[in-house]
């Protein structure tokens, strides 16, 4: 298990106050805590009139609700010892937890690794994370909140033909991706440099994108990397049983 050294990481006195506290080692937790930031997380050091704000932020859509309160917020509590902030904005559809912690953002973006900005063209597995046992549970964070399960009909009638898509601007991060999922021998397919219409302020990056799809290489997948937001595994529970995805399931986008 690899070690982590937090000895120059800078506590604030509300960080002190509050109860933060850092990883010393490397665990599946943090590897799968790292892959959701990579996913869905934004961190930022900036300037204010008298102060440095530290702020480390995940946002999630209405549907993952139950994953971000259920599971994602627990995992991040058992981490750092804080319960994060939840902001929530029903207007646009998502809510946000947040960490406002100088001595946590540092070991984010000194100690692991991470980017501070924007990170969308940039963003890698750290090392850290790359080089230890648990670098499949990064994976798995990375697919539980940028990725997407889905179902097609193909041949059928019914969406049977399940598929997982993982689709970044980072092209280091795929290829990342992609020798991670060949040395657990899962079967993929990419599409790199994919040019599409973009209104997310990326300009005109590229795309790149990996596909594991079919029955066989799903069932890998779920033994290898797993599942942990509970709308997959419910879908994916109803796939196994039944064969396919009922439409009232498939199109209702919060199950």
């Amino acid at each position: 298990m690899i070690k982590i050294d937090t000895k120059r990481i800078e506590f604030s006195p509300q960080d002190v106050n509050r109860g933060l506290k850092l990883p010393s080692r490397v665990t599946a937790e943090l590897a799968e805590e790292t892959g959701i930031h990579i996913g869905d997380g934004h961190m930022s050091i900036n300037r204010r009139s008298n102060f440095m704000e530290h702020r480390y932020e995940i946002s999630f859509g209405d549907r993952d609700k139950v994953y971000m309160n259920n599971y994602v917020i627990p995992l991040m509590q058992r981490l750092y010892g804080v319960r994060p902030r939840i902001y929530q904005y029903p207007k646009e559809g998502y809510s946000q937890v947040r960490y406002s912690y100088k001595g946590l953002v540092q070991f984010k973006h000194f100690t692991i690794g991470l980017p501070a900005g924007n990170k969308a063209k940039i963003i890698t597995i750290p090392k850290i994370i790359l080089n230890s046992s648990f670098v499949t549970r990064c994976i798995r964070g990375v697919a539980e909140t940028d990725g997407s399960l889905s179902f097609k009909r193909r041949y059928k009638d019914v969406h049977y033909y399940p598929y997982i898509k993982i689709e970044m601007i980072s092209k280091r991060l795929i290829q990342q991706i992609e020798l991670i999922l060949r040395s657990q021998k899962i079967k993929f397919s990419t599409l790199y440099d994919y040019h599409i219409e973009n209104t997310r302020g990326f300009g005109d990056a590229e795309h790149h994108m990996i596909f594991v799809s079919g029955k066989k290489n799903i069932l890998e997948w779920e033994k290898k990397i797993g599942f942990s937001n509970p709308r997959n595994i419910a879908r994916l529970n109803v796939w196994k049983e039944m064969g396919f995805i009922p439409k009232d399931m498939l199109f209702n986008r919060n199950v």
